[in-house]
């Protein structure tokens, strides 16, 4: 048997259907059911509904129509929703447009990546991994940032390898734009993939190495243009013509930039970098990505990625310049190892934060798929056989201690069986494919599961990772996000005010934005920890007619006092009103809804003055 994925650039009607298949069935995984997600994200889709509002607005990316507070983010991704809303009107499926179209653009820009340098079917192995991931098909259906930041990512790396193999400058410039494009969707967790695309160019560009430094540097300057070209104007802006920066304590860019979507990642604390323990503390469950929504999410063929990973950097010489597939494992495996090791050890963790690795797992698949059978023998279609089968092996034991049915299971468990019984009777390709969809069936089943299960609208996580039960019981039931009665309250007693009303935190507020399309103040950003308007601040408002009525739960005493001992002086208490949407009870395998007291009854206040 001759290497069956060995490069060949005839791209024929088979291979075409091929690769129309894997693209189809990524889109039915990703599109069933979509309409069914609600609005997504409150908090992100209130801040398009808020962009829409203004120029102003859509600049600053503004988290409420009354523009008085931006987001925690950048705004590139959000304008690309916001883009989508005016073509296709405010809707959940317009918001999600733009992340669902960039991931099917990621699917088919892996595939041309690794199969033109590795082969068809090596390319065709990226693309079925990274469509099959669980993760990020979940986040193809949101209103979360990621898959767009994912597509940044992968151009960037794509001219950043052309770059390496030719030394060209122009690649290497296009890189470095795409690279700053993705700091403009979620800043610094774009910066994983880029020092491998430098490490290489630098290593590997086939031209002098001052000419290699000079350009790097041209390439710096670039990079740093686009990427920190939003923030500067930000930063340049007076404070009072612009919002606040949301999820900052000093309305500071760089402090959204470092700390927030920084430090803050890792430490789990914003403004509190916590690194006593040192590197021993920091990677404390280096295992971590195996585990729990970890493993569900990206981690079926991430063991293929590092064993690969591991097998090629074990087979490289000193030369003097880098060559395939040492380029490419270069590039994708820094991008996947720091991916790795700062999941191991952050304490602010989603698992969707996965997706930051998914990506350079599944390319790593394709190299890995090629160079173990690339040259054909049944030795190589041994070793696949049984890397295939000691993934799916690992996936049966963590499933059934998770207290899946191993039922789920049986189809790879027997794909892995066939794949042995056949090598054995000499059956090398059949032998190779039955080892691949014992690896693939794992990641197909947990995705396509994820497509049909509700997602949660603030924290989203793939099959696997939530109390799935629950969530599948209550399928095809709203959850409420806001009181109906509240906001009827308001909506009929705030006609001549800007603002419907003022909340803690946009975690809040942001559904009464959405429902009622009107103002409302976070009067302390995103989560509530930002005291960014103060007595003062408010009383202008009120005086100035613009603010009626404010939110001031007995939680939030803690961090803001003083607001209950001005509230208390100079407002009148609302009796029976409350914010809070009600409880949600599942009796029977149905939605039950509740409004339980104490939660937040007589928290609203009438802050206008007598006689309004």
């Amino acid at each position: 048997m001759r290497g069956w994925l060995q490069r060949d650039p005839a791209f024929t009607w088979r291979r075409a259907l091929a690769l129309i298949g894997v693209l189809a069935a990524a889109g039915v995984l990703r599109g069933l059911e979509l309409q069914d997600n609600g609005i997504g994200h409150a908090y992100y889709g209130a801040t398009v509904f808020s962009m829409m509002k203004s120029p102003a607005n859509f600049w600053y990316a503004a988290a409420e129509p009354g523009g008085s507070i931006s987001v925690d983010k950048p705004p590139l991704g959000l304008m690309l929703q916001a883009a989508s809303a005016w073509i296709f009107g405010f809707n959940w499926i317009s918001l999600a447009l733009p992340q669902l179209a960039a991931g099917m653009l990621s699917i088919a820009a892996l595939h041309a990546l690794i199969g033109r340098r590795f082969g068809f079917w090596a390319g065709m192995t990226a693309a079925l991994a990274l469509a099959t991931t669980p993760v990020a098909a979940m986040l193809d259906r949101t209103n979360m940032l990621d898959s767009t930041l994912a597509l940044t990512q992968i151009a960037g790396v794509g001219f950043g390898l052309q770059a390496a193999r030719s030394g060209r400058l122009r690649p290497l410039l296009w890189a470095m734009v795409w690279f700053g494009l993705g700091f403009n969707i979620k800043m610094l967790q774009a910066v994983f993939a880029l020092p491998g695309v430098v490490i290489a160019y630098l290593l590997g560009a086939p031209v002098p190495g001052g000419t290699r430094i000079r350009r790097l540097a041209l390439a710096g300057m670039v990079y740093a243009a686009v990427a920190l070209g939003w923030a500067a104007g930000i930063a340049l802006t007076p404070a009072e013509q612009r919002p606040w920066i949301g999820s900052t304590l000093s309305n500071s860019v760089s402090e959204l930039i470092f700390d927030y979507n920084g430090l803050a990642r890792i430490s789990g604390v914003a403004g509190v970098p916590d690194m006593s323990g040192g590197l021993a503390d920091f990677f404390r469950e280096p295992l971590r990505v195996m585990t729990g929504g970890f493993f569900y999410g990206a981690g079926f063929v991430l063991p293929v990625a590092l064993a690969g990973l591991a097998a090629i950097g074990a087979t490289w010489r000193p030369r003097k310049r880098l060559a395939e597939p040492y380029l490419s494992a270069l590039v994708w495996g820094t991008w996947l190892v720091a991916g790795v090791l700062v999941l191991s050890g952050a304490r602010f963790i989603h698992s969707y934060y996965a997706i930051i690795y998914a990506v350079p797992a599944a390319a790593l698949t394709g190299v890995v798929a090629s160079q173990v059978l690339g040259q054909g023998g049944r030795q190589r279609a041994a070793l696949w056989v049984a890397l295939c089968g000691g993934v799916s092996a690992y996936a049966l034991a963590t499933a059934t201690g998770d207290g899946y049915s191993p039922s789920w299971c049986a189809i790879p468990a027997a794909a892995t069986v066939t794949a042995a019984g056949l090598l054995a009777l000499k059956r090398t390709r059949a032998a190779v494919a039955a080892a691949s969809a014992a690896l693939f069936c794992g990641p197909l089943l947990f995705t396509g599961l994820t497509s049909v299960m509700p997602l949660d609208r603030t924290i989203p996580e793939p099959f696997g990772g939530v109390l799935t039960a629950e969530r599948l019981a209550a399928h095809g039931e709203e959850g409420l996000d806001f009181n109906p009665e509240a906001l009827k309250f308001l909506l009929a007693n705030t006609a001549e005010s800007a603002y419907l009303v003022a909340v803690p935190s946009a975690q809040l507020g942001a559904p009464y934005v959405l429902h009622s399309g009107r103002a409302v103040l976070y009067i302390g950003g995103f989560a509530g920890r930002e005291a960014w308007i103060g007595v003062d601040g408010l009383r202008q408002m009120i005086t100035g007619g613009r603010l009626r009525y404010v939110y001031l739960p007995v939680s939030l005493d803690i961090r803001r006092p003083e607001l209950r001992a001005w509230a208390t002086a100079d407002c009148r208490l609302v009796a029976g009103v409350d914010l809070m949407p009600p409880e949600i009870r599942l009796v029977d395998g149905q939605r039950v809804y509740e409004n339980i007291p104490p939660r937040g009854i007589d928290s609203l206040y009438d802050c206008a003055p007598a006689g309004n």
